[in-house]
């Protein structure tokens, strides 16, 4: 980052005093505007990544990082391609070192991009969205993150075992960790591989024959027709000619099937099938000029679509034990949830009278593979692992175009870590052994000088460190230009794993065996190869792919060790009662050494307790720690106020102004507006019902968890479904430490969840500003993961309703009101007050939203109401401008807020009516003071967008009725506020247009009004 383009970056680009919040940490949200605002220049780019790189292993930091993974996954697909570096994305190749989760996650986002930008269908037909750049750019990064999986940060291991054993502190750790994922992040990014300058480097290209499977039409030929192949980033491209031309296909080669067909019509014939996409099978059929020519090609395909290597030269090399662990973790985690998605696609095509029948047929041929958990998370909660599904307890959801299913799942929880750090603990850069793995060879050029492998090493931070961490990451240039590489792994790598290799592992290193010295030995590629490397197996022999998603780079496939008791010591823990079979065919200490359980996992209560943290909590002396930067950023830190910090929002709070701030302004504050309505009609807008804890009288949290209590219209409520599944399940290990628990998901397939994704980032944003200012508005945010460009999974909403069901339930009294009263007793008792308060502070909140991302379709079905009395809204298919029904749409209203609704909040006249508006105008006065951090993230992720509410209605205009809606720009005093709610409410209340799409759903859908 030095030199003297970073001197001018206070003046020209941004400052410390932008970037850092009053607690020494980054702000995330105000570093993706950064990004967004200087998107046309790279060199900005560049030095900011320099900065979030070295903040990334700080837990608030990393936190927003996740937020915003969905922008930052954006724009570096849209805007790289022209950039001449690479600087964001070895960003988030460092953060995916980081965590194996935020790797998950960024890699379904570029599965769904690539099947949005593939160029030919299944069918054979030009897609509407087919782009050759923006396909071969994700699948660049696709097989970049894949090697992060696979590779890892290997010197992370040995600096925690430096650590345990008192040779290096905490400090130094996480700096050196920093640097080798810098490090290792600019070697996958080496500029002879980067896409831009020079000519894309290919494992083998050439002429090939190529004729269509599938006939376009019965009237399109099948003839030959000669084309240019070539294999690139394991995927194999098809283009008009030598110079590249027209891209005419793009066929993924991870799992493809390679075969040479005797074909006495056609000499030198061959046939590739790539991963099954849908219910369709492609195959590709080749011909090449001779029998020489066919064999080369038939090899480089097998070896693509089997394994990848670290340099991507096409040579191919064995998987150390722990390198296959993270694989087949990776591997088995997306087969399992893609199975999933794949379920509810089949249930789609069945009569609905028999859906939830067949789902609870097809469930248990569903493999739980070892360390299987719900990706509906982030990588600081706590860790869960499936330990089976409850097929019995599966519902398919009947609609016309789609079917839901709801799944159940046996977990078993872990308080002590996180995702990250148990993912982290149980496939660490080491094998069982301490072997180094392949990827750790570095040649002389990177580590130590030829024949100084094992001499003595230098300072680093005042101590003495061995000659590996000393010639390490920390000193390398990490810039996006990447360091230089090394001749690719010794042949003699390339080669059988014997039997005779060493077949006891440890779950727990002893540290004191491991000599200084002896780590400087990794950089010595003249020493012998350990054997416990594992072979490389046909991919044939794995279980097979999604169905739905083929457009994935593929991963090193390592031997068929897919074992269903590899977890037997956790199952056993866990109350399973399962021991450890050895695979028939394969002797037991083999099968010992390759069991994922024994790979590298340090997971004992003994040790637990000695790994350190993947999380920095604070950054001390942040000013040294940045000492790469301009001196005006240092300036700008010495001049920090050391005031409590509003950091929140997955990065930080805009109160204050600063880059939060509008062009306008908002007179008055929440305050006193909240002193003023409590005042007046004994409500605080900063205060939570009794039912939550916010009050005296009524019941608490803890009483409506009660299962003795039944709830009308719910039926059986969710702590009452735990404690009935917890008494019927065999994990009682499990269950007698407390462990066991009970998650759900709802799984979709034939549908884009991707703009309902950036919904619920926007709702979980307003939730966090909300409580930042102290306001009572109640949201629920729930997460949502999109798995591909039509499937994905949706956290399933606990003890909630919907009105349609409410309504339709024998034990409904035939209003909300009477409802109400049902449940929580008479008007007057301290119950219906409470959930009267719930249900006001919900409604404001929800109101307001729909108001200012115009949510459309709200008829009762995608309105829920839970037992405290929340309203939720789901389902966000029309947002920002797009309605059913077009120009002719019945939802004309600003929201919805029916008669009944109001009749909760004692008419239009009450206090408590007050209140909700009153709410209403504080809460439109704090999203108007974060008004520019929305825009900006409507911003970016409608750049080339394919969510419908930016494709239907145009990313401007979409943007520029927003702005209007939330006044934009405008000062506004308090008065102008209260009249423009006032009108709102006044034109939704009861409005004919809401009560005719209610009457209209009824008589098409049947859904209750």
């Amino acid at each position: 980052m030095g030199g003297a383009a970073s001197k001018n970056v206070k003046t020209e680009h941004f400052s410390l005093e932008d970037l850092l919040t009053p607690d020494d940490s980054v702000d995330m949200r105000k570093a993706t505007i950064i990004i967004w605002r200087n998107r046309h220049k790279p060199e900005v780019i560049s030095e900011l990544a320099e900065v979030l790189s070295e903040y990334s292993d700080q837990k608030t930091v990393f936190e927003g990082i996740e937020f915003y993974l969905p922008q930052l996954a954006h724009m570096i697909i849209h805007l790289e391609v022209d950039w001449p570096t690479a600087a964001l994305e070895q960003f988030v190749l460092i953060v995916c070192q980081h965590s194996l989760h935020f790797a998950l996650q960024l890699h379904f986002i570029l599965v769904g991009a690539m099947e949005d930008y593939q160029v030919e269908g299944v069918d054979g037909r030009r897609t509407a969205h087919g782009n050759g750049r923006y396909y071969r750019r994700c699948a660049k990064l696709l097989q970049n993150v894949h090697r992060c999986v696979v590779y890892g940060a290997p010197r992370v291991r040995h600096l925690e075992d430096l650590y345990r054993s008192g040779k290096l502190s905490k400090t130094e750790l996480e700096e050196m960790g920093i640097a080798e994922r810098r490090f290792q992040a600019a070697q996958m990014l080496d500029p002879a591989e980067m896409t831009v300058g020079g000519k894309e480097p290919s494992v083998l290209e050439g002429h090939l024959s190529y004729k269509r499977h599938l006939r376009r039409s019965c009237c399109h030929s099948k003839g030959w027709k000669q084309r240019w192949f070539k294999i690139q980033d394991r995927v194999l491209y098809c283009y008009n000619n030598k110079e590249g031309g027209r891209l005419h296909r793009a066929i993924p080669l991870e799992a493809a099937v390679v075969t040479i067909i005797p074909n006495p019509r056609h000499e030198h014939y061959f046939e590739v099938s790539p991963a099954a996409t849908g219910a369709m099978s492609v195959v590709y059929m080749l011909k090449a000029d001779s029998e020489d020519e066919m064999q080369k090609w038939v090899k480089h395909l097998q070896d693509q679509s089997i394994a990848p290597t670290f340099h991507q030269k096409g040579e191919e090399h064995m998987l150390y034990p722990a390198e296959f662990g993270r694989y087949q973790f990776f591997k088995s985690q997306r087969d399992f949830i893609n199975r999933l998605t794949d379920i509810s696609e089949e249930m789609r095509f069945l009569d609905r009278a028999i859906r939830t029948k067949a789902l609870k047929e097809r469930l248990p041929d569903v493999k739980v593979p070892p360390a299987a958990y719900l990706p509906l998370c982030k990588s600081t909660a706590p860790w869960s692992r499936i330990l089976s599904l409850l097929p019995e307890e599966a519902r398919a959801f009947s609609t016309k175009a789609r079917c839901p299913c709801l799944v159940l799942f046996e977990v078993e929880r872990d308080s002590q870590l996180d995702v990250a750090n148990y993912l982290h603990q149980r496939y660490g850069a080491l094998d069982a052994q301490g072997d180094r793995p392949p990827s750790m060879r570095l040649s002389t050029s990177q580590g130590a000088r030829e024949g100084e492998g094992e001499k003595d090493g230098s300072l680093v931070n005042g101590k003495e460190v061995p000659a590996l961490l000393a010639a390490s990451p920390a000193g390398t240039n990490t810039g996006s230009s990447g360091g230089s590489k090394g001749p690719p792994p010794s042949s003699s790598l390339i080669s059988t794993a014997t039997s005779s290799s060493s077949t006891s592992t440890s779950s727990n290193h002893n540290t004191s065996h491991i000599k200084p010295a002896g780590l400087g030995g990794i950089d010595d590629i003249s020493n012998p190869a350990p054997p416990s490397f594992t072979s490389v197996q046909s991919v044939s022999s794995l279980a097979p792919s999604s169905k739905q998603h083929g457009q994935e780079a593929p991963l090193c496939l390592g031997p068929l060790v897919d074992n269903p008791d590899e977890e037997a010591e956790e199952d056993s823990a866990a109350g399973a009662g399962m021991g450890e079979v050895p695979r028939e065919g394969v002797p037991g200490s083999m099968h010992r050494r390759l069991s994922l359980a024994g790979i590298g996992m340090r997971n004992s209560m003994s040790t637990r307790s000695m790994n350190p943290s993947l999380w920095r909590v604070s950054r001390p002396n942040i000013a040294q720690e940045l000492r790469k930067l301009p001196s005006e950023f240092r300036a700008a830190l010495r001049k920090r106020s050391r005031t409590p910090s509003s950091y929140g929002v997955r990065g930080g709070g805009e109160g204050g102004g600063g880059m939060g701030a509008t062009q306008g302004g908002v007179a008055g504050t929440s305050g006193g507006g909240g002193s003023k309505i409590e005042a007046a009609f004994g409500f605080n807008l900063t205060a939570r019902s009794s039912m939550e804890g916010g009050g005296e009288g009524g019941r608490r949290e803890s009483d409506w968890d009660d299962p003795n209590k039944i709830v009308p219209c719910y039926g059986e409520v969710w702590v009452q479904k735990r404690n009935r599944l917890r008494e019927k399940t065999t994990f009682t290990r499990a269950v007698e430490n407390g462990s066991w628990d009970l998650q759900a998901v709802i799984v979709k397939s034939n549908d884009d969840v991707r703009q309902e994704v950036f919904v619920m980032e926007l709702i979980s944003f307003y939730e966090e500003v909300f409580k930042q200012a102290g306001l009572a508005i109640w949201l629920r945010s729930y997460m949502i993961i999109s798995t591909g460009n039509n499937t994905g999974l949706i956290a399933f909403l606990t003890d909630a309703i919907s009105f349609d069901g409410l309504k339709k339930s024998n034990d409904y009294p035939g209003t909300l009101r009477g409802h109400f009263e049902k449940i929580y007793g008479g008007s007057e008792s301290a119950e219906f007050k409470a959930a009267q308060q719930n249900f006001a502070q919900s409604l404001a909140g929800y109101s307001l939203l729909s108001y200012l991302l115009c949510f459309k379709d709200r008829h009762n079905g995608n309105i829920m109401i839970d037992k405290k009395g929340h309203v939720i809204h789901i389902d966000f298919g029309f947002v920002l401008g797009i309605m059913p029904g077009g120009k002719f749409s019945f939802e004309r209203a600003p929201f919805k807020l029916t008669a009944e609704m109001v009749e909760i909040l004692d008419g239009p006249n009450s206090a408590l009516f007050k209140y909700y508006k009153e709410l209403m105008v504080q809460g439109f006065k704090t999203a108007h003071a974060h008004a520019e951090t929305v825009v900006t993230l409507m911003e970016i992720m409608s750049f080339q967008s394919k969510f419908p509410c930016f494709v239907q209605v145009g990313p401007a205009k979409a943007i520029a009725a927003f702005k209007q809606r939330l006044c934009h720009g405008q000062t506004l005093s308090d008065a102008q506020i209260t009249r423009l709610i006032d009108v709102m409410v006044s034109r939704s209340y009861d409005a004919c247009g809401t009560r005719w799409y209610d009457k209209f759903q009824l008589w098409t859908n049947g859904i209750v009004p």
